[in-house]
């Protein structure tokens, strides 16, 4: 950039420099210069300031001109009315002899150009020593010459702002030899000092009329020439130049030069800026990187403080800052307020965090983990943001994964275990202690990490819920907590829970909300419990006691009782000494319990004899066992069966009262009281037909009943026949919970001899309630799409109208901005609460009148979609919570505007209950997801793509690499070998079809699992050269890591690879008395084959062919679960639901096809390939109307077959290619059911095997599905 240099007036300025010491003549001396009181009248006058020669000791040349540029810089920003920040001086000359600096107008690219329009300059002359600055379009009114007196006070975009920053400057450089003159409003303002005790004053004078003359027809000149830009030339009348140079005194006169003014230039960050890539620059103020600044303190780019050993507690500044706003002190030493500067700091650190990321995070880390004293984070513990405490704690746990930030403790945490202890022992990871102020900001409320007691706690909190064991000791365990807990109204309600406890140490956890104590499952277990331990019973029977019917160690349910009455006596407020009576009374109770209760029939003379034990010494019995008496009641299987889970007996039997609220448990059935030196008990006159139990218990109110025996009859033993629907095994009695009790345990008691019921229900009666129940299920909740998988989106509009920033809905309340996110609550339902991005509003008018749409990309909830396996119903809410899933159409432009739907306005009004915003308006895209950063933020890692076409194929995929936060996670593309053979893995080779129609496609079949070689000899056959493992397949691939099995051999070339796996079972059994269908479990299991089959043979490709049944309600959870490990693989998962009637199969049946592939693109899908092939029974074997040629009359045993084209009297009327006449000698039973197989019947199938009868009277026994 250049600018005129005017030479005429450049010579006139010269002139004015050669004047008698810039005064035009003028001295302190000269009688004109008269004292003047006057302030507010320019003219040629003496004024006084009043300022000691002294005054200011500290402050050097540098400090002056500081002073001196910021005014020169405030008052380009005053007369132009520019932003502070835009000022960017340029050094146009930069050498020896003279530095010339100009201030200009930038054109909007920021380019300097030859028209930018001077604002102002600075001049610096090494051969006469002098130094001009002059901003243009200023002027200097003679009341600024009063200390106090400023246009800046409070303005906080201009420094300063006490009044006396150019007077004492001009004082500070006359002290030190310097000649000071300001040229301004067409007077000349000199400063020297008079008097015997020198004080400063300033001499007012008009400048020489030659001069004046000469410099005005020059301007004039300049102008009719057209000259309109400004040199560097000042003119008297219009601009304010302060000028420095060599005094005229006697003694200590000083040019300015060269080294003075470079080193007065490093008081602007302006003149001395540090390299680009060492400032982060923000909004608030800068940070200054650069090792040189360090210790510098600027305020609007001036130096305020320059520490080095000397700052606030005797500390460094580690960083330079650039503060853009506050003020400072009189001294100009440091920020005015303290408070202030932290505040600034804090928030100056916080926006270059967001801005330059971990860089800087990991710098500011470093500041506390070095001296946490330092004035660079004073107080950040009180000033630090959220967002800045975001930052730490993610850059924390993202360069240390495997470590647990911890602190000191605060004085209620107190615990005997160490913070180190936890960490390394219960959480298994490494302690890392931070500074207390550091913690202090990650700890802000809500905490972004938890302590280790408060981890420890949540990991407890969150362990999975356990069963309790199916053993005699963990049955009174939990029965002892139950009846202590109903000893008192405030217990009575709390819930009990078993947990695995997650590794931890804790015994149990009390939740306040929840009101649910949570006990470690280490308190079931009597191996577990008696380590280390004293007890006796332990030491003698050992694991024998779980086999034992009677429960011996009373100690157990002591120390646990205490514990749980302390954990839960102050939230329920229950007195210290009332808590210990309770625990006192309990014990007491369960000493007196009976135990070891049988029930056996005496022959068929209808009596029950009931009899048990209890606690009590042979010794002590013998003695007063008459004096402890029992109450023994026998009650009725059908109508008293809930009473069995009953463990508190507070009913006065003998008196015939019942307690209030307590008449429900009154019943007529049969009560003795016996002694204990007796022990048993007689029961007679009962009927044959029910099912009778015992409930003993102490004659006492209250009293705990003893663990009540299996359900007998009446008759004899030999006369019962164990029930055909009973799980359990013929020694053990299952005890289920009844509706209103609190316990959740399902627990199966030991016994011996225990008789089962007589009536045997049919089970085919319940397989086919089952497959009522599957065909509604079908009917009901099975669409031809995966809606039940993805709510399916609104149709597209034509987006048109007029964009406009924002929308206010009256009817919502709420208003909808561009760029944002918002939450949409649709009231429940498939497709529940949503989360719009709004990428454009539109407006548009029409005939009825205007209408609104919005542009926008929608987000579902993930959990809604894909439910977890166990539903959160402990502590705080999990992670998923916050996960969304986003929905796109086209992989490539995911989320942005060019993919995004048209949603009508009046359809949100219609159909939403609420709308509001979202934590922060955003949602992070990520592969992977770093937990507990914020319990607040939403994050989304897959997208979904539904197609309406035929078909209906569903594909869901990771994020696209567009949106990812880390270029790390950026998606890979495979790249296979052009002329390589595809090669298939087999899963499931009971299920031929899959590996026969791959191999008929090219693929090569290279291994199979899970072979049984008298159960899959055709497919072995079939594919002789494929590697064949035999076993489970999880133990096949356990033996593949552990390398008992060698490798699977592979060709050389990168041949694509495709995991094949057909499920055999179409559905499960709903009732649990239906043994002709697998269990849940069964029906699932082989999902656990595919999981780990997928992370050890690391397919490229994996195809599953599934029953729809996965999506029922009952196993979605467990399917979601292999979908989401898929994806978290970086697979693509695609879904479509085939019809098998549309293949040519005479089937109501479907299959879930999915596809994982290693991108997200289109498959190519033949819907279309079978339309033509026949769907009834009636058209696959109308070619079967014939007697087998080979059958002879004798029975047959093996297997005989004829191809209608190979002969036989209608041989010749085939059509099809796949139909052969079976007769396997098989024959069906009695009760098989008949189905026609004429005309258009189409079967639907629900289990694995179906018997039929052939029309023509043969009759044959397919395997699912059937060979026709």
């Amino acid at each position: 950039m250049t600018f005129p240099n005017h030479n005429d007036a450049f010579s006139l300025a010269e002139a004015y420099i050669k004047s008698e010491d810039y005064g035009y003549g003028a001295h302190e001396s000269d009688p004109e210069y008269r004292e003047d009181n006057s302030h507010d009248v320019l003219k040629k006058c003496l004024h006084h300031l009043g300022l000691a020669k002294n005054y200011a000791p500290q402050w050097l040349p540098r400090d002056a001109f500081r002073e001196f540029y910021q005014n020169w810089k405030d008052g380009i920003v005053e007369s132009f009315g520019v932003d502070p920040q835009s000022i960017k001086p340029v050094f146009l000359r930069n050498d020896d002899q003279e530095i010339h600096i100009a201030v200009s107008v930038r054109t909007p690219s920021g380019v300097v150009t030859d028209n930018d329009q001077l604002l102002g300059y600075i001049r610096f002359q090494s051969k006469p020593g002098c130094l001009e600055l002059t901003n243009f379009k200023a002027k200097l009114e003679r009341k600024h010459l009063d200390l106090g007196e400023t246009t800046k006070r409070n303005n906080n975009a201009l420094a300063g702002g006490h009044g006396e920053g150019f007077k004492l400057a001009a004082l500070v450089m006359r002290r030190n030899g310097h000649s000071v003159r300001f040229e301004t409003n067409s007077f000349c303002w000199n400063f020297s000092f008079r008097g015997a005790r020198p004080r400063l004053c300033c001499l007012l004078g008009k400048p020489p009329p030659k001069l004046m003359q000469e410099q005005r027809a020059e301007y004039t000149r300049q102008r009719a020439a057209g000259h309109s830009q400004r040199g560097l030339t000042s003119y008297i009348w219009e601009d304010m130049t302060v000028k420095i140079g060599k005094s005229r005194d006697r003694e200590g006169a000083q040019k300015v030069t060269e080294q003075d003014f470079r080193e007065w230039m490093k008081v602007s960050i302006d003149l001395d800026p540090p390299a680009e890539n060492k400032i982060v620059r923000t909004w608030l103020g800068d940070l200054i990187l650069d090792p040189r600044f360090r210790g510098r303190i600027y305020l609007h780019g001036l130096l305020v403080a320059e520490f080095t050993g000397h700052a606030p507690g005797g500390k460094d500044y580690r960083f330079g800052y650039n503060f853009h706003r506050g003020s400072i002190n009189r001294d100009r030493q440091r920020m005015a307020d303290d408070h202030e500067e932290a505040e600034t700091l804090a928030s100056i650190w916080g926006l270059a965090m967001l801005k330059e990321g971990d860089p800087v995070v990991d710098s500011y880390i470093q500041l506390f983990a070095e001296d946490e004293e330092s004035p660079d984070i004073a107080q950040a513990d009180k000033y630090a943001s959220r967002l800045t405490a975001q930052s730490i704690c993610r850059r924390l746990k993202v360069s240390h994964p495997q470590t647990f930030f911890y602190s000191e403790r605060g004085a209620s945490e107190q615990n005997a275990t160490t913070d180190e202890d936890i960490i390394s022992k219960e959480l298994k990871k490494q302690p890392f202690k931070l500074r207390k102020k550091l913690w202090q900001i990650i700890r802000q409320d809500p905490p972004l990490m938890r302590t280790p007691l408060e981890e420890r706690n949540r990991l407890f909190e969150r362990s999975q819920r356990v069963e309790p064991c199916q053993d005699i000791f963990a049955i009174n365990i939990c029965r002892s907590l139950k009846g202590s807990f109903a000893l008192d109204p405030r217990l009575s309600n709390v819930r009990i829970e078993f947990v695995d406890g997650a590794d931890t140490a804790i015994d149990l956890l009390y939740t306040v909300g929840q009101n649910l104590l949570q006990i470690h499952e280490k308190w079931l277990h009597v191996s577990r419990v008696h380590q280390p331990s004293s007890c006796e019973f332990f030491k003698v029977a050992g694991e024998q006691m779980t086999c034992d019917r009677a429960f011996f160690c009373d100690h157990v349910v002591q120390d646990l009782l205490e514990v749980a009455f302390e954990e839960v006596r102050v939230p329920l407020g229950l007195a210290p000494e009332n808590a210990a009576c309770l625990r006192r009374n309990a014990v007491e109770y369960l000493r007196k319990m009976p135990r070891a209760i049988e029930v056996r029939a005496l022959g068929a003379e209808k009596k029950l004899e009931v009899r048990w034990t209890a606690n009590e010494s042979g010794a002590f019995v013998e003695r007063y066992g008459a004096n402890i008496h029992y109450w023994v009641t026998l009650h009725k299987e059908s109508s008293c069966g809930w009473k069995r889970t009953e463990v508190l007996n507070d009913i006065d039997t003998n008196q015939g009262s019942v307690k209030l609220g307590q008449a429900s448990n009154h019943c007529d059935c049969p009560t003795r009281t016996v002694s204990r030196a007796q022990s048993q008990v007689i029961f007679d006159g009962l009927s044959t037909d029910e099912l009778y139990f015992p409930m003993v218990s102490r004659a006492e109110n209250p009293s705990f009943f003893g663990l009540a025996p299996v359900a007998v009859l009446s008759a004899s033993p030999a006369d019962q026949v164990l029930d055909a629907d009973q799980e359990s095994s013929p020694n053990s009695e299952t005890v289920e919970n009844d509706s209103d009790s609190n316990e959740d345990f399902r627990v199966r008691v030991p016994a011996t001899n225990v008789p089962a019921r007589t009536k045997i229900v049919s089970d085919r009666t319940k397989l086919r309630k089952d497959e009522e129940a599957w065909l509604e299920w079908h009917q009901g909740h099975h669409p031809s799409t995966l809606s039940r998988f993805f709510s399916t989106p609104p149709q597209a509009l034509q987006a048109n109208g007029v964009t406009i920033p924002a929308l206010h809905s009256e009817d919502l309340n709420h208003t909808f901005e561009r760029d944002c996110y918002f939450w949409i609550d649709l009231g429940g339902g498939e497709g529940g609460s949503q989360i719009i991005f709004v990428h454009k509003i539109f407006q548009t008018h029409n005939q009825s009148g205007e209408s609104y749409s919005l542009l926008v990309t929608r987000y579902f909830a993930l959990n809604s979609i894909f439910p977890p396996e166990r539903l959160q119903t402990t502590g705080k809410p999990a992670a998923n919570n916050r996960e969304l899933i986003l929905h796109f159409c086209d992989f490539d432009k995911m989320r942005t505007s060019q993919d995004a739907e048209i949603i009508l306005l009046d359809d949100i009004i219609a159909f939403a209950r609420r709308v509001g915003t979202i934590p922060g308006n955003s949602i992070s895209h990520v592969f992977k997801h770093i937990p507990e950063t914020d319990s607040e933020e939403y994050f989304c890692r897959f997208g979904f793509c539904n197609t309406v076409a035929e078909g209906g194929v569903t594909s869901i995929t990771p994020l696209a690499s567009h949106l990812l936060l880390h270029h790390k996670d950026l998606w890979q593309r495979p790249s296979f070998h052009s002329n390589a053979t595809p090669l298939a893995f087999e899963l499931t080779p009971s299920v031929l079809g899959v590996s026969e129609g791959f191999s008929k496609e090219g693929f090569k079949i290279q291994a199979a699992f899970g072979l049984d070689e008298m159960k899959h000899n055709t497919w072995m056959i079939r594919h002789n050269v494929a590697q064949s493992f035999d076993g489970a397949i999880l133990n096949i691939l356990k033996d593949f890591d552990s390398e008992k099995l060698v490798p699977i051999q592979l060709p050389g070339r990168a041949s694509p690879k495709v995991l094949l796996f057909a499920s055999e079972h179409s559905c499960f059994r709903l009732d649990p008395q239906n043994r002709q269908m697998p269990t849940l479990r069964q029906f699932l299991k082989p999902l656990d084959a595919i999981d780990e089959a997928v992370v050890s043979l690391k397919p490229d490709f994996v195809v599953m062919l599934l029953p729809p049944a996965v999506r029922h309600p009952s196993a979605i959870a467990r399917f979601s679960k292999t979908l989401l490990g898929l994806l978290q693989m970086r697979f693509s998962v695609h879904l479509t639901l085939l019809r098998l009637k549309n293949y040519g199969l005479p089937q109501e049946r479907s299959i879930l096809a999915i596809v994982a592939s290693p991108f997200c693109a289109p498959l190519p899908w033949k819907f279309d390939r079978y339309a033509d092939e026949p769907a009834t029974i009636g058209g696959l074997i109308v070619d079967l109307a014939f007697k087998n040629p080979r059958m002879e009359n004798k029975s047959n045993t093996g297997f005989v077959c004829l191809h209608p084209n190979a002969g036989g009297p209608r041989g010749e009327m085939s059509r099809l290619d796949h139909v052969y006449n079976h007769y396997t000698g098989i024959r069906v039973g009695p009760g098989a059911e008949s189905i026609s197989m004429d005309g258009d019947t189409i079967f639907t199938f629900f289990n694995d095997r179906k018997e039929w009868a052939h029309p023509g009277k043969f009759s044959f026994r397919p395997e699912f599905p059937p060979t026709i």
